[in-house]
């Protein structure tokens, strides 16, 4: 007697069954890469749901790294010197003697201590303050931040270009700068150390690059 499943008449019936296998398995397979096309989507477009749970206000769309010209020790530092890294960049407000005011003060403590409470993630971001063109280093400053990247640039016109496309108020800011060199976020010395750690955690998490 011969077996039914095993019968020419049921060669079909397997190749379909077979072949909607192979459908699920590759749907599932690029699920993960539609989520991220879509996150990606809705980033650049400008798109921001309700009840979004970020911290910091985002940068739609994101301002250009390059942009600033920034420059280390007379160097141009741009995007390949973040060397695939995150970034929390500082950029005081103006002072008549070029002082790093109590805001900007504030805000080089809270993105120490984000970056101390990374832990093993740390090595992923590097934390950058950005002062005018031949401002030296604060001294005190910077054994108090040994692992600072000092930077210098036009602050006037940094400064321009940051508040007006980032529609954010005066003062001292705080900028998140992922590592293909977009500043998609900023925060001011009224946010929490913790809320800008639970930023950049989430963006660590949910990254495919740095």
């Amino acid at each position: 007697m011969n077996n039914v499943l095993t019968s020419p008449a049921n060669e079909p019936v397997k190749r379909a069954r077979k072949r909607r296998t192979w459908i699920i398995l590759f749907c599932i397979m690029l699920l993960p890469a539609l989520g991220m096309g879509l996150s990606t989507w809705m980033y650049f477009s400008g798109y921001v749901p309700e009840g979004r749970t970020n911290n910091g206000s985002l940068i739609l769309p994101p301002l250009e790294f390059s942009r600033l010209n920034l420059t280390s020790t007379d160097i141009a530092f741009g995007m390949e010197e973040l060397d695939g890294r995150w970034a929390l960049m500082i950029v005081p407000d103006m002072t008549p003697d070029s002082t790093c005011s109590d805001d900007c003060e504030q805000l080089l403590y809270l993105s120490r201590q984000a970056h101390i409470a990374l832990a093993r993630e740390s090595d992923r971001v590097v934390r950058l303050f950005v002062q005018d063109n031949g401002v030296d280093k604060d001294m005190a400053l910077e054994q108090e931040h040994p692992a600072m990247e000092w930077l210098n640039t036009d602050l006037l016109k940094t400064r321009e270009y940051l508040l007006q496309k980032a529609k954010s108020s005066e003062g001292s800011h705080l900028y998140i700068v992922d590592p293909l060199g977009n500043i998609m976020m900023h925060y001011t010395a009224e946010h929490s150390g913790n809320e800008i750690l639970r930023d950049i955690q989430k963006l660590l998490k949910l990254s495919q690059i740095g």
